[in-house]
């Protein structure tokens, strides 16, 4: 874990002692987030200077285009709906308290609760089924805007695929089925689980 810290240091554009110091006052106000998620202070320390590495312009802030730039992701209207769901509040920016929960959720996942993320990002009605509308409109956002080889024929004839029972709506069983055989495309969500937190979570594997 100190070499994932030693990392993620080495990103930081301001004196030690200042950091250190911004890191406490963010702490401070994020007590009840970390005591929640139960987070040693060292994994609390990691949370800031991953978030650190991520805000660019140094705003206390990450936008979309720091999350995009920092995290090497493509811009489609899937990763917008996913930056959607950090901002909890809104206002077009991802604060620290926000990015730590919704972090949390991302990397603390299995496969199959990342599979529930893209179904529920996408069940709008929140009806438990994805509508064909729904379903393309995944399939499209995943695929990103410059695909030409999935235009509507290829779309619809994929949603028959995933249409297993042909009810002309989408489960989320019949969404995990489909996603185990074609991995790609849960692949853009896979991407939001950084390095540095697989070591996170070993880490609090050796800690049980």
């Amino acid at each position: 874990m100190g070499q994932v810290l030693g990392y993620l240091q080495s990103f930081a554009t301001e004196p030690l002692d200042m950091h250190l110091a911004r890191f406490n006052m963010r702490a401070k106000a994020s007590k009840h987030v970390f005591q929640v998620l139960r987070l040693e202070p060292r994994i609390q320390r990691d949370f800031f200077d991953f978030f650190v590495q991520l805000d660019a312009d140094n705003s206390g802030q990450i936008d979309y285009h720091e999350f995009l730039d920092r995290l090497c992701l493509k811009d489609t209207k899937f990763m917008e709906r996913v930056f959607l769901t950090f901002d909890t509040d809104g206002t077009g920016d991802i604060d620290f308290v926000e990015f730590v929960i919704q972090v949390w959720n991302i990397v603390t996942r299995t496969e199959q609760m990342l599979i529930q993320l893209l179904f529920d990002i996408f069940d709008e009605d929140d009806n438990e089924v994805l509508s064909p509308a729904e379903c393309i409109a995944l399939l499209k956002m995943i695929v990103g805007r410059d695909a030409g080889e999935f235009d509507e024929g290829n779309l619809q004839r994929l949603m028959r695929q995933i249409d297993t029972n042909h009810d002309g709506l989408i489960s989320f069983d019949e969404l995990v089925a489909f996603c185990k055989t074609n991995a790609m495309f849960i692949e853009p969500i896979r991407n939001l689980q950084p390095v540095s937190y697989t070591h996170l979570r070993a880490h609090e594997t050796e800690a049980d």
